[in-house]
């Protein structure tokens, strides 16, 4: 064996093929010092851990509450826009005198209001997958709402109406976004909600939609 503890090639001729192990001491200057190999947080139970995780779900989950206003505003958009941008044509295709040029603003109404609906639902959705909560029952269900509402907003402010159907339809519009705002609020309190169980909530929201059917059909009875 020679200085660098390395063994001297054996005698034998059939053994001298046999490659020595290279001399690898220069990387013990890659750790110089002796260190502790944890520093982080002290480690958790199992049970520990599960609770850390189902608060940070809840954080996640609830911290959908404070995008009411947004889910209130982009869930009623391209049926809003609908009506808006089709008064806007039928008031302009008044001003035009030749069938044939009604296509182009026809064409791009909508351009507009696919452009617009898809960018809205859009972000509406990944405002849900954000918080992770799955967002299609809630806007089905606050579509439902909204429909009876909207036929209750429409009764109440028909005998108002004037003749320029853009100013009606946009009146109703407005008043559509308010209750949609005011409706998303309570319809994603109740989805969040830790302390509400899954029937409970089921209850809740049936017996909301229920009221408001209730005025809807109030409303279409005969005076």
């Amino acid at each position: 064996m020679d200085r660098d503890h390395r063994l001297d090639t054996p005698d034998n001729e059939s053994l001298r093929t046999i490659r020595q192990l290279e001399d690898r001491s220069d990387l013990s200057t890659l750790y110089p010092n002796q260190q502790v190999e944890w520093k982080g947080m002290p480690l958790l139970s199992q049970q520990e851990r599960y609770a850390k995780r189902d608060a940070e779900q809840r954080a996640i989950t609830t911290g959908l509450r404070v995008r009411f206003v947004a889910i209130g505003l982009l869930t009623p958009l391209p049926f809003i826009a609908a009506l808006i941008l089709l008064s806007a044509f039928y008031t302009a295709s008044e001003y035009i005198s030749f069938e044939a040029l009604r296509i182009v603003p026809a064409i791009l109404t909508a351009v507009v209001w696919a452009w617009i609906s898809i960018r809205g639902w859009r972000t509406l959705f990944k405002i849900f997958y954000k918080h992770a909560v799955r967002g299609l029952p809630l806007v089905f269900i606050l579509l439902i709402q909204l429909a009876l509402v909207g036929w209750i907003l429409y009764s109440f402010t028909a005998p108002f109406f004037s003749n320029w159907v853009f100013g009606n339809l946009l009146g109703i519009s407005i008043g559509l976004f308010a209750i949609s705002t005011l409706l998303s609020g309570a319809l994603v309190f109740i989805w969040t909600s830790y302390r509400l169980g899954a029937s409970i909530k089921i209850a809740l929201i049936i017996a909301l939609t229920l009221v408001l059917a209730a005025g809807a059909v109030l409303i279409s009875l005969p005076r």
